[in-house]
């Protein structure tokens, strides 16, 4: 029997503090980041530790910013280590996707909206 693929989302920092759990150890690659200004929304594609592929994205997504991540390697490997979040004013909020080796991704947002979901893993005969 196959389990249904996970399908999560975060509305606040509890939330997100369960799917930084979730997400923990999971292997992307540069390419697999994306940023879709005018949607506001930041995709990220990536292979949770326990060889799932998933999908996270991130809505109302007003700036992104990242620190010590080469764009112009895009086969680049990283870990995610965590999902952090400093609160602003009223409901906005920079997330920040951690990586090993001190790499990150910043997310100016309007409020905490993230997304996860798994990717059925097709079974061999």
């Amino acid at each position: 029997m196959t389990e249904a693929p996970l399908r999560l989302r975060a509305l606040d920092l509890d939330d997100l503090a369960v799917l930084s759990g979730i997400v923990a150890g999971a292997r992307l690659r540069v390419a697999d980041m994306s940023y879709e200004r005018r949607r506001r929304r930041f995709a990220v594609a990536m292979t949770r530790f326990d060889g799932h592929p998933a999908g996270l994205h991130f809505e109302g997504v007003l700036k992104v910013a990242s620190r010590g991540i080469d764009r112009q390697k895009p086969e680049t490997e990283f870990e995610l280590r965590a999902i952090g979040c400093e609160p602003g004013l009223d409901a906005e909020a920079t997330v920040v996707l951690a990586f090993a080796g001190g790499g990150s991704v910043r997310l100016d947002v309007e409020c905490i909206e993230a997304y996860l979901a798994e990717m059925p893993i097709a079974e061999t005969p």
